[in-house]
This record gives C-alpha cells, sequence and structure tokens, in this order.
C-alpha cells in the first residue's frame, strides 16, 4: 500500500512539473509571436 500510494504522488507530481512547464513554453512562445506580430504586421495574415 505504501509503495502504491507513493507511486501515485510522484506521477502526480510528474504530471504536474510537466503540466508547468508546457504551461511555460507555451507562454514563452505566446510572448514570441506577440513581439513578432509587433515587430512585423504583415505576420497576422501569414499566420490567418
Amino acid at each position: 500500500m505504501q509503495g502504491k500510494t507513493g507511486a501515485v504522488l510522484t506521477v502526480m507530481i510528474m504530471t504536474r512539473h510537466i503540466h508547468h512547464t508546457a504551461l511555460l513554453f507555451l507562454f514563452m512562445s505566446l510572448q514570441m509571436n506577440q513581439s513578432r506580430i509587433d515587430s512585423d504586421p504583415a505576420f497576422i495574415t501569414k499566420v490567418n
């Protein structure tokens, strides 16, 4: 039982960490895209 609880806890921590990293990565890419749009108005038409 102890091992199972530990495994679940580890998975929870791992998924939370991955999710947090994914959010951070998404935020960074959004920031990069935002600055690219600001510097290049044609980028909006390229995306759409």
